[in-house]
């Protein structure tokens, strides 16, 4: 296999000079094989995009607490539902107490199901839809673009971003 040569590495500065006009050297020129990355230069622009990339982050952050409460909420239901479907076969249906507890444990099923699809279910495909709206704003006016250095540094001295 041929070893791949640096133009550095090649003796004499003539070479050098003759590997970058040819663009066969290394860096970012020779890198950079895709389409032309747009640079946004005007500081609201720029406000613009780090702010939707501060709210897409904060979405992402409420998507993850709700889903902590969620998931552990759906998989306890689904636990205990299917432990109530082994036990149905077992219940003394001549033995009252039995019976009781039987039906007890269904009614704490019912009042868990009802909470998660009524509060912790909503909140969370809420806070999922809201998270998806704001990275499909961010990814329409931001996703691919580069941010001038200095304007940048401006922005971010003064950022100052309002959820609404």
């Amino acid at each position: 296999m041929a070893r791949r040569v640096r133009a550095t590495e090649l003796a004499g500065p003539a070479i050098i000079a003759t590997f970058l006009a040819l663009g066969l050297g290394s860096g970012p020129a020779a890198a950079q094989q895709g389409p032309a990355v747009t640079v946004l230069k005007a500081p609201q622009d720029i406000a613009t995009c780090l702010c939707l990339e501060q709210g897409v982050a904060q979405l992402r952050g409420e998507v993850d607490r709700q889903a902590a409460s969620y998931t552990p909420m759906r998989q306890g239901i689904e636990q205990e539902a299917g432990a109530l479907d082994g036990a149905r076969a077992a219940v003394n249906t001549r033995n009252k107490r039995q019976v009781e507890e039987f039906r007890q444990r269904l009614i704490r099923l019912q009042e868990q199901e009802n909470q998660l699809f009524t509060v912790a279910y909503p909140a969370y495909t809420g806070a999922v839809e809201r998270y998806n709206q704001e990275a499909q704003r961010y990814n329409q006016s931001c996703s691919g673009k580069a941010y001038d250095p200095e304007a940048l540094a401006q922005v971010r001295t003064k950022l100052s971003c309002v959820r609404q």
